[in-house]
């Protein structure tokens, strides 16, 4: 049975892809199975700047007519259209290209600049690499205020080529009673990360609720 399910949302994955695409979403996924005794087919789609209502209903009326002329589901059954949600994992070079220089958040396997969660502005994507400018201000939302102070501290070492790993305790503690946060929060250019493919875990839209 489940092969037989798994077959027809393929189907008309394939049916109404085309269709789909040309009024500009993405066709994600279809999904057909049964839940609380109904029958649901249900497509997930998304567009660069998300989806809403209207966009549901637009997709809607799209693959509706598609269904009905193929006869592809024998039955009753539901038909959904649902976006692929506001904090989706973007895991395809297609999906870095459509959000380039859109908000996300990258989560990495070992801390940096003494972070492990980096939001910002996706500039770059090329070769599994990314290039991210941050959004200190989203990230200091994320970050208790030692932790954040402690970051962009690090940030500021980078930023005038200071080793870390020379620096002594004495040095380290020189610098930080001269260190000053709003110089970077003021800044208008933004400060730029790069990330290989090796050290993230996972990247997704960063939406600020």
């Amino acid at each position: 049975m489940q092969a037989k399910k798994n077959t027809l949302a393929e189907n008309a994955y394939t049916l109404c892809l085309d269709a789909v695409q040309a009024a500009g979403y993405e066709l994600l996924e279809v999904k057909y199975g049964k839940e609380q005794g109904e029958y649901y087919l249900t497509f997930i789609i998304d567009k660069r700047g998300g989806i809403g209502i209207e966009d549901c209903e637009r997709v809607n009326d799209i693959v509706d007519p598609l269904l009905e002329t193929a006869n592809l589901v024998q039955g009753a059954y539901n038909l959904e259209v649902s976006s692929a949600g506001l904090d989706r994992l973007l895991q395809t070079e297609a999906d870095f290209k459509r959000y380039l220089e859109s908000e996300v958040e990258i989560s990495c396997y070992r801390k940096f600049l003494n972070c492990k969660q980096f939001i910002g502005f996706l500039l770059d994507y090329a070769d599994g690499k990314i290039t991210l400018g941050l959004d200190l201000l989203a990230m200091q939302k994320r970050m208790d205020k030692k932790n954040f102070k402690d970051f962009l501290f690090n940030i500021e070492l980078a930023l005038t080529s200071v080793d870390l790993d020379k620096l002594t305790e004495a040095e380290r503690q020189t610098l930080w009673r001269k260190f000053k946060p709003a110089t970077l929060l003021e800044r208008e250019e933004p400060i730029e990360l790069n990330f290989a493919e090796t050290e993230w875990s996972q990247v997704k839209r960063y939406i600020d609720f």
